[in-house]
């Protein structure tokens, strides 16, 4: 029973050691895949002596061994032997059916492991061949197949020039790699193309194959020296067309045929007659296709003596319109731009229109349509601007109005009272007065009511007539004169100081109720002390800014002078870029239209060279003058 119990345990590690050995063996081949008629060693790996053992491809015995005998099959015999101490089998003279996977079987120890080897046939003589060479652009495909004498398991790339082929929309790759097919060929498919036939061994490239792609005409494009030719002057033009084969060229004239072909086109002499379209036209014979370019081209005479002269320049505001005429001593083709001023003339709607190619301009006018007005002519070689010519628009009147001093329309009786009335008029209007629908005798911008009694109440309106225009127009107010019972005030001499809000209280000691009426009382004054601020010193080349400034009610009007002429007539006031001439006094002078005052002041200014601001930029104090 013991024995029996010891032969069973031989038995599993004789097994254990079996699988031991199977699970940590590996085979591996002297190189990965082989070339027909080369030599290959598959070897156990680690090393392991194997007394005895077989080895196998498929259901195909190669060799089989037993210590020092070995036995190999007819169908490997001189081709097949083992090494009977590691158990490593060398297989010669390789051929493309050895390709499969190795299985040796070990006995003892017992043990199994396989490896799989690969032979290949080198490639040689790849050659690339196409179903034809001379293609059109779009039209046409090219089908590009690649084949060799010989060689196994292969693989395929293709290279249009330097660069891969890649697959797209146009680009398909079929028959496993061999086959190339571009469809609706592009001039840019020219090649030169390549196959590159290669497998784990080996690998060749074809010769290169070019395809020639007939394309175009397009992409045309008409060189000439400008548009524009003075009459007698030469013309040269070049045509040119993307095409291959290179199109073929012919001219027109105006629609007429021209006996020269090919580029250039050159014309002497040329006349007013010949201005028009000049077209180039190209054919390509293989593509069946035309095209054309054309060009206008004018020949003018050179402008000279243009003059602009208008129907009338006495004109009244939407009454009449300014019809001008550009004419021209000499020219052709000529091109008209107007101008009011710095500003171009839009034509369009129904004030301003264009009429006789753009010679004669019509504007229904206001009173902005003053001018300067001039017409430009050009005809591509010359170009002239007419002198200038300027309207006396008459309008108005208009924008009336009506100012009460004190602002009303409510007064008391006693109160003084100053109306003004003014209105956009050109000549000015003439005004008088009417109150309650009856003229008085008052004519003028003014009205003034003193110590007003409540007969002095009443609706009182400013005519306005313009005698150019004969347009009337008019404005009014309602003035009110409150009669009650009174309590006087008298102030000292009124001064600016004393513009306020005058309230006075009345009481009834009966009713014991009281009743409060207010009133703001301004001082009409000045001006008075008026002021400059601005620089003593500036360098060349800037501006100088200074300001005006006085007291007065209403606001007063403000004008510049500088050298005896005036410069501005606003409170603030830039001068240009200074020179040097642009030195000495500069005066201010307000004035209140209303009280009649005058007040100025000078600042005597003085320009210095750039860099030579060493005296501070003081502000001063001018003398008041009377």
């Amino acid at each position: 029973m013991m024995k029996k119990r010891e032969e069973i345990s031989a038995a599993l590690l004789l097994l254990i050691e079996s699988v031991l050995v199977s699970a940590s063996v590996e085979v591996r081949p002297s190189v990965n895949a082989t070339e027909v008629g080369d030599t290959v060693t598959l070897s156990l790996f680690p090393p392991t002596a194997l007394r005895s053992g077989s080895w196998a491809v498929g259901e195909s015995l190669i060799v089989a061994w037993l210590d020092e005998q070995q036995a190999v099959f007819p169908s490997y015999g001189g081709r097949a032997s083992v090494n009977v101490l590691s158990g490593a089998l060398t297989l010669s003279a390789v051929t493309v059916a050895d390709s499969g996977v190795y299985v040796v079987e070990g006995l003892d120890p017992q043990l199994k492991a396989s490896a799989t080897i690969t032979v290949v046939e080198a490639v040689s003589n790849v050659t690339l061949s196409v179903n034809q060479t001379a293609l059109n652009e779009v039209t046409s495909s090219a089908i590009l197949k690649c084949s060799v004498s010989s060689g196994s398991s292969l693989s395929f790339l293709w290279l249009n020039s330097s660069s891969e082929v890649t697959v797209g929309d146009r680009v398909h790759i079929a028959d496993e790699g061999s086959t190339l097919v571009i469809v609706n060929v592009t001039r840019y498919d020219q090649g030169p193309f390549r196959c590159r036939a290669f497998n784990p061994v080996s690998n060749g490239t074809s010769d290169p194959v070019s395809f020639v792609i007939s394309y175009g005409p397009d992409n045309m494009v008409l060189a000439v020296n400008g548009t524009s030719f003075p009459v007698g002057s030469n013309l040269t033009m070049l045509c040119s067309a993307q095409s291959s084969p290179p199109a073929q060229l012919w001219w027109e004239i105006r629609g007429e045929p021209q006996s020269t072909k090919g580029p250039i086109l050159e014309v002497f002499g040329v006349t007013k007659e010949q201005t028009g379209p000049y077209t180039c036209h190209a054919f390509n014979n293989h593509t069946n296709t035309s095209r054309s370019v054309t060009k206008h081209i004018v020949i003018a005479e050179p402008i000279s003596n243009v003059t602009l002269t208008a129907q009338a320049t006495d004109l009244v505001e939407f009454n009449d319109s300014a019809v001008f005429t550009c004419s021209v001593s000499s020219g052709t083709s000529l091109s008209y731009s107007w101008l009011n001023g710095s500003n171009s003339v839009i034509s369009g709607g129904e004030r301003v229109q264009l009429s006789n190619g753009g010679a004669n301009l019509t504007i229904r006018v206001t009173r902005y349509d003053r001018g300067p007005f001039s017409c430009n002519v050009s005809n591509g070689i010359s170009q002239e601007v007419s002198p200038s010519v300027y309207l006396k628009i008459s309008y108005g009147p208009s924008n009336t109005s009506m100012t009460l001093v004190p602002m009303g329309p409510t007064y008391r009786t006693g109160d003084s009272i100053t109306l003004s009335c003014s209105a956009d008029s050109n000549p000015a209007a003439r005004i008088w007065w009417m109150v309650n629908g009856m003229q008085i005798n008052r004519t003028g911008s003014y009205l003034q009511l003193q110590n007003v009694t409540e007969s002095n109440s009443g609706n009182y309106t400013c005519i306005f007539h313009n005698n150019v225009t004969s347009r009337f127009t008019s404005e009014s107010k309602v003035i009110k004169i409150l009669v009650a019972d009174t309590a006087m005030y008298m102030t000292s001499p009124f001064t600016m100081e004393m513009t306020r809000v005058y309230t006075c209280v009345a009481r009834n000691n009966v009713t014991d109720k009281n009743s409060t009426a207010s009133k703001t009382i301004v001082a009409i004054v000045g001006p008075e002390m008026a002021m400059i601020e601005g620089p003593d010193f500036a360098e060349v080349g800037t501006t100088a800014l200074f300001h005006c400034s006085a007291n007065s009610y209403p606001t007063c009007d403000f004008t510049w002078w500088f050298n005896g002429s005036e410069v501005a007539n606003t409170s603030t006031f830039t001068t240009a870029s200074l020179s040097f001439n642009m030195s000495g006094l500069y005066t201010c002078v307000a004035s209140n239209n209303v009280t009649g005052g005058r007040s100025s002041a000078t600042r005597m200014l003085t320009v210095v060279g750039k860099g030579l601001m060493l005296i501070p930029l003081l502000q001063r104090t001018p003398v008041e003058k009377a």
